[in-house]
C-alpha cells in the first residue's frame, strides 16, 4: 500500500577531524553560492535524489544533474527511460519524483499527474533542511556515481566499503572513511527508531479508522428506494450538411462577401482534474510477507497482486455483524500488500478513476470468485481505502457497491443522500438497504481522462483512411484493440446539468503515443509547406471526405461520443466523433485553440487562427474562433462526395451556439 512513503535518509553528526572539518566548509561554501546563484527563484528546488543518467539541458547545453543541485521551474531537464530525480521543496513541505522520461522544464514536469508528489511532515522538512545545509550532514554516494535512491526512497544500509563521501570523489579520502561510515552508521540507527517510531503511530491510527468503520457497519442499514436510470440520448436526425453541384459548380453563398457575426455565445465551464485521492491511511510495503503472487488479466493486460492462500475469507452472511466481521479481518497486515500492489497498478498503467475501479473489480473477482459478495466486500474496501467516496448496499442476497461522482451518469440507478449522487454500477436493484459508513477525506470519483491507460498493445487491422475527392489526402492508421474495448465500457455522462459537456471530456482526452508515431507523420507530410489556414483546411477535408456517416442510433442504439482512436477504428462515425477528432488533430498539429460548437441537433468546431481569416466566426473568452465544420461536404447529382466546406463556411445560425473551449 502506498499512501505516504516517508524517505529515509542518514544524517551525521559534525566531523570532529581537521580534514573532515575542511572538506565540509568547502561544502557548505560551494553549497550558499549556489543558493546565493539561484536567489531570483520563488521556489527552491534541490535535488536529493538521482537515479540513471538525469541531464540538464537547457540553453542547448547539457550536464549531468547532481544531488544538491539547485534547480529552477525553467530549467530543461532531460529524463531517460529507468531513471528519475527527486526534488526537495522546503517552502512547501513537498517531494517531488519525476520520473516520467523525455524533455521538459521542471514546472512541466511537476504538473504532469504521472510524475508524483508527496507532502512532507515538518519533522521531515526539518531533517532534510539539515542534512542539505551543512552543519555536517549533508551525505552523498561518491559524486562520481549517480546516487542510487530508490523510487520508494527507502536506502539499504551501505556497507564501509560504500566509500560515502561528502562533495566530492573518493579519491584521498580513505583517511577518515572509517570513521566517517560509524558516525553514518549510528546516526541511521537514530533515524530508525525515530521513522520506527511514526509508523507505530500511523498503524495505530489505521487502526482506529477501521475500528471505527466496522462499528458503523454493525449498526442496522436505512432501506432506501434508488431513482431510476437515466436514459442514454438518443441520435437526433438531422442530415449532414450537404452542399449539391449545379452545372458543375456548387451553391455555396459567397462567404467571403458576408457580413461576419460575433454573436453572443453561451460558454459552458468544465470541471477540472483532480489529482488521485490520497489512500486512508498510511500504507507500506510488508516485506515480511511471503511473495506469492496471483496473475489475472485486465483488458488483455497481465497484472498481478501479492495473496497468498491464508488470504482466503469468507463472508458469513449479509448480516451487519457478519460483514463488519469480514471488514475486520480485512484490517490484517496480511491485506496490505494487495492494496499496495493495486495502487502500483494504477500507477504504473495511468488509470484514470473509472479504469481503476474496473481494474479492482475484474481483480477482485479473480481473487475471490466472480459474482461472489467475497469479491465485492474486497473491492469496495480496496476502492474505499484508495481514497473513493463509496457506501455498501445490499439486497436480500447480494452485497452492492455505490460509487459517489459529481458526474451524471447514463444508464445507472443512483441514490441521492445529502448532496451526493452514489450510483449502483454493478445491479438492478430498484430497493436496497444502505449503510453510510465512510471514511474521512474521501473523493469523488472524476471521469475526466486527460490520458488514455497504457494497456498491452494489441493492434487493430491497418486501416486506410483515403479521401476520394482530394488527391493525396489519404492516411493509415492502427490502434490498440485493448484500449478500444475499455472505450467501449467508459459511461456517457455530462457534468453540470448541462449534456453537452459530456463531449469534453473524449475531446480533451490525448491519443495514445503510438497512434501518433503512426499518423502525426502521414498528417505533416500532407500539410507540408502550408499556412496554418490552408493546413487546417487540409485536416478538415480529409476529415469530411474520409471517413463514413452514419446515425449513432442506428448502428448503436443511442446516441455515443468517440474518444479519437474510436472515429479512427470504427468504420462509420457522425458529426460530434468528427468534430472531436478534428479539434484534437488541429491542437497536436498546429498548436491551435479549439472550441466545440453545439447548434440544435449538430456539432462543429471553431480554431483560434490568430490572423484575418475569411468567413464566420465566433468570439469567445475574448478570441476569434473561425468556425470549421468537419460534416459540411458537396456532392454531385448522384450524391457522390467531391469535396468538403472550406475554413469559415457554415450554414447555420451561430446566435444559436454553446460553446465549450477545450484544453
Amino acid at each position: 500500500m502506498q499512501l505516504h512513503q516517508y524517505p529515509r535518509y542518514r544524517k551525521t553528526k559534525v566531523m570532529k577531524s581537521a580534514m573532515a572539518k575542511e572538506y565540509m566548509k568547502r561544502a557548505i561554501l560551494a553549497f550558499l553560492l549556489v543558493l546565493m546563484a539561484n536567489a531570483a527563484s520563488s521556489q527552491t528546488l534541490i535535488v536529493y535524489g538521482v537515479n540513471g543518467k538525469v541531464e540538464d539541458v537547457t540553453g542547448g547545453k547539457s550536464r549531468l544533474v547532481k544531488v544538491r543541485d539547485v534547480l529552477e521551474h525553467s530549467t530543461m531537464l532531460k529524463i531517460p527511460e529507468n531513471s528519475y530525480i527527486v526534488l526537495f521543496d522546503k517552502d512547501n513541505k513537498k517531494s517531488f519524483t519525476l520520473e516520467r522520461s523525455g524533455t521538459a522544464t521542471v514546472k512541466s514536469m511537476i504538473a504532469d499527474d504521472r510524475n508524483t508528489i508527496q507532502e512532507l511532515t515538518t519533522e521531515f522538512v526539518s531533517f532534510l533542511w539539515k542534512q542539505i545545509k551543512g552543519g555536517g550532514q549533508v551525505l552523498v554516494r561518491n559524486c562520481s556515481d549517480a546516487a542510487t535512491v530508490t523510487r520508494d526512497m527507502k536506502i539499504a544500509k551501505q556497507g564501509a566499503n560504500d566509500n560515502l563521501v561528502v562533495c566530492g570523489t573518493k579519491n584521498d579520502y580513505s583517511d577518515f572513511a572509517k570513521a566517517y561510515q560509524e558516525e553514518v552508521d549510528n546516526m541511521w540507527n537514530d533515524f530508525d527508531n525515530f521513522t520506527n517510531s511514526l509508523w507505530e503511530d500511523y498503524e495505530a491510527f489505521k487502526d482506529s479508522l477501521m475500528k471505527d468503520y466496522a462499528n458503523f457497519v454493525r449498526n442496522p442499514w436505512k432501506e432506501e428506494k434508488l431513482q431510476p436510470a437515466e436514459e442514454k440520448p438518443k441520435d437526433e436526425k438531422i442530415e449532414p450538411i450537404v452542399i449539391e453541384l449545379k452545372d458543375g459548380k456548387p451553391i455555396i453563398p459567397d462567404f467571403g462577401n458576408k457580413e461576419k457575426t460575433s454573436p453572443k455565445v453561451t460558454i459552458l465551464p468544465l470541471p477540472q482534474p483532480k489529482p488521485l485521492p490520497q489512500v486512508v491511511a498510511p500504507v507500506k510495503e510488508n516485506e515480511e510477507l511471503t511473495e506469492q503472487y496471483h496473475t489475472f488479466k485486465f483488458f488483455g493486460t497481465d497484472m498481478k497482486v501479492r495473496w497468498s492462500d491464508d488470504c482466503a475469507f469468507q463472508l458469513k452472511s449479509l448480516k451487519e455483524k457478519a460483514i463488519a466481521d469480514a471488514i475486520t479481518l480485512l484490517s490484517d497486515k496480511k491485506y496490505e500488500n494487495v492494496l499496495y500492489d493495486f495502487l502500483q497498478l494504477r500507477s504504473t498503467y495511468h488509470l484514470n478513476d473509472w479504469a481503476y475501479y474496473q481494474m479492482l473489480k475484474e481483480g477482485c473477482a479473480s481473487l475471490c470468485g466472480k459474482g461472489t459478495n467475497e469479491a465485492t466486500l474486497l473491492h469496495g474496501m480496496m476502492y474505499a481505502l484508495s481514497g473513493y467516496k463509496l457506501r455498501f448496499a445490499k439486497s436480500k442476497d447480494k452485497l452492492l457497491l455505490m460509487v459517489s461522482t459529481q458526474f451524471h451518469l447514463y444508464g445507472y440507478s443512483y441514490l441521492e443522500m445529502d448532496g451526493d449522487h452514489y450510483y449502483l454500477l454493478d445491479g438492478e436493484e430498484e430497493i436496497v438497504d444502505f449503510c453510510g459508513a465512510k471514511f474521512p477525506k474521501e473523493q469523488e470519483m472524476s471521469l475526466i481522462m486527460t490520458e488514455s491507460p497504457r494497456f498491452s498493445d494489441n493492434k487493430s487491422t491497418l486501416r486506410p483512411i483515403n479521401s476520394p475527392a482530394y488527391s493525396g489526402y489519404n492516411a493509415e492508421v492502427s490502434v490498440n484493440k485493448n484500449l478500444i474495448d475499455y472505450y467501449s465500457s467508459y459511461p456517457s455522462s455530462y457534468f453540470n446539468n448541462n449534456f453537452m459537456t459530456r463531449w469534453a471530456m473524449y475531446a480533451n482526452t490525448e491519443m495514445q503515443p503510438e497512434v501518433k508515431q503512426q499518423l502525426y507523420p502521414q498528417l505533416k507530410k500532407m500539410i507540408e509547406g502550408k499556412s496554418k489556414v490552408q493546413a487546417a483546411e487540409c485536416i478538415l477535408n480529409w476529415i469530411q471526405t474520409g471517413f463514413k456517416y452514419e446515425y449513432d442510433t442506428e448502428v448503436w442504439g443511442y446516441d455515443r461520443a468517440f474518444f479519437a482512436e474510436e472515429t479512427l477504428f470504427y468504420p462509420s462515425c457522425d458529426c460530434e466523433d468528427r468534430s472531436i477528432l478534428f479539434t484534437r488533430l488541429i491542437r497536436d498539429l498546429l498548436g491551435l485553440k479549439c472550441i466545440l460548437v453545439y447548434y440544435p441537433g449538430h456539432l462543429a468546431s471553431g480554431v483560434c487562427f490568430n490572423e484575418e481569416v475569411k468567413g464566420e466566426y465566433i468570439d469567445a473568452e475574448g478570441e476569434r474562433f473561425t468556425v470549421c465544420d468537419p460534416t459540411f461536404v458537396v456532392v454531385d447529382e448522384n450524391h457522390n462526395i467531391v469535396g468538403g466546406a472550406r475554413v469559415g463556411e457554415s450554414m447555420n445560425d451561430n446566435s444559436t451556439a454553446t460553446v465549450i473551449v477545450l484544453e
